[in-house]
């Protein structure tokens, strides 16, 4: 009797979700897409996938073609495992889940960089002092890097930043087409 119960009410066809996300790697606040894969051995699936970071959701698509998409702004800074449900379509197809890693790095500051040479005539082989200043357009975040002066081709001199400014000392390089970057 079970047996005879079982053929007339068929198990729904198992599902498995394969998960992307584009870019994988992104500045925080950027735009990401998630692309969740919902394959089953039947007929195509049908119904939603939700994705989420943790316990956040980030977005909702609706599988079709096999596929759901949508696109958030929210993933938080760090490695995050991105996690997509399908719902399922019940009693079509079960549900099942797949992850992918999003690296999320910190949001980009636009900067302004003042860079001046001292003195600023010089002859062939003379040595001079070369500054710079980096100011982020924010105001609140002090830059830090580095700066690398160069002539053409010619690396003349590089420096790391300290509390948004430096400066290194080197001999002028030999005129050439061309300017000092």
């Amino acid at each position: 009797a079970d047996q005879a119960a079982h053929a007339d009410n068929p198990l729904p066809p198992g599902t498995s979700t394969v998960v992307t996300t584009f870019p994988a790697t992104t500045n925080q606040g950027g735009s990401v897409e998630y692309s969740a894969t919902v394959l089953s051995a039947s007929e195509a699936p049908t119904g939603s996938v939700t994705f989420w970071i943790g316990a956040v959701q980030m977005c909702t698509g609706d599988v079709v073609n096999d596929v759901a998409t949508c696109t958030s702004i929210d993933a938080p800074l760090g490695t995050d495992t991105v996690t997509a449900d399908y719902s399922g379509d019940s009693p079509t197809f079960n549900p099942s889940s797949g992850t992918a890693t999003l690296t999320v790095t910190p949001p980009l500051i636009l900067t302004t960089t003042v860079a001046t040479v001292t003195p600023s005539t010089v002859t062939s082989g003379s040595y001079v002092t070369y500054s710079a200043t980096v100011t982020a357009a924010s105001g609140d975040a002090v830059p830090i890097g580095t700066v690398q002066f160069i002539y053409g081709s010619i690396n003349i001199c590089r420096f790391g930043l300290v509390n948004g400014s430096g400066s290194c000392y080197a001999q002028a390089p030999d005129p050439i087409s061309g300017s000092t970057t």
